[in-house]
């Protein structure tokens, strides 16, 4: 596939997502990465890009990276690297013995995936809130069975773990109930929202132009530095220099 056509393909193809944070185009640095693990081999493209999306989901990054795809394709598609290995060679003897590039059971993979994600999204909700903590995730359901759902359940929650962290949860869940209520009886104007902490192991949850996003993705200080400057967000002072230098050379008034 020549790159024009894969430029053209993956544009298109980019668009078919069901990501919440998904970018509107794709990043060159993705899209050759992407190509760097499929070769071009559509089959490998299209599971690649439908795995990708579902590891997004569970995670709760909500969008594509390139460490989510390359992750998928270290854990999800061992089978064909020999093959990719091959390909990637250019070896034409080490190609022929790959004439047959089969992925097996990776369909049946990406099936069993899909139904768990359609059919468990909210206890996928639920873990990525919890950070995991099956407790937590058990209580939140035994209290919202007993009619508390609202949208102060999640941050007691978290709270009572926080704070009480030798508790069991028939412990706990008086607690929680007590501090509800008083939440509920407290008039809405003298509610104070409290402004909520993001903890370091969920920054990769957070918008794309946010830097502690950008953080989660880096593998050092190097890779952080060039995010932040391709993002735009960073004032940069050495063209703003060059330019003022410039203007000025070009000012013919008094003050020059």
């Amino acid at each position: 596939m020549l790159r024009t056509e894969w430029g053209a393909f993956t544009s298109k193809l980019w668009k078919y997502q069901w990501l919440t944070k998904a970018s509107e185009e794709i990043s060159d640095e993705l899209r050759g990465l992407w190509f760097n693990l499929s070769q071009g081999i559509m089959d490998v493209v299209i599971k690649l890009f439908v795995l990708s999306q579902i590891r997004a989901v569970v995670t709760g990054t909500e969008r594509i990276t390139p460490n989510i795809m390359t992750a998928v394709y270290q854990d999800e598609l061992k089978p064909i690297h020999p093959m990719m290995e091959a390909l990637r060679s250019g070896d034409p003897s080490k190609i022929a013995r790959y004439s047959d590039l089969t992925i097996p059971d990776i369909d049946k993979k990406i099936l069993e995936l899909s139904n768990l994600l359609e059919s468990s999204k909210d206890q996928i909700r639920k873990s990525v809130q919890y950070g995991g903590n099956d407790q937590a995730i058990r209580l939140h359901n035994m209290l919202v069975d007993m009619g508390y759902e609202s949208d102060f359940l999640e941050p007691l929650i978290q709270r009572a773990f926080e704070e009480h962290t030798d508790l069991q949860i028939k412990d706990l869940m008086p607690i929680i109930l007590n501090w509800y209520q008083s939440l509920e009886q407290s008039p809405p104007a003298k509610r104070k929202q409290k402004t909520k902490s993001i903890k370091v192991k969920e920054w990769h949850t957070l918008d794309s132009d946010d830097f502690r996003f950008m953080h989660s993705q880096a593998a050092n200080e190097e890779q952080m530095l060039d995010a932040v400057q391709q993002s735009g967000l960073v004032f940069k002072t050495d063209q703003w220099l060059t330019f003022s230098h410039n203007a000025r050379g070009e000012y013919n008034g008094p003050f020059q």
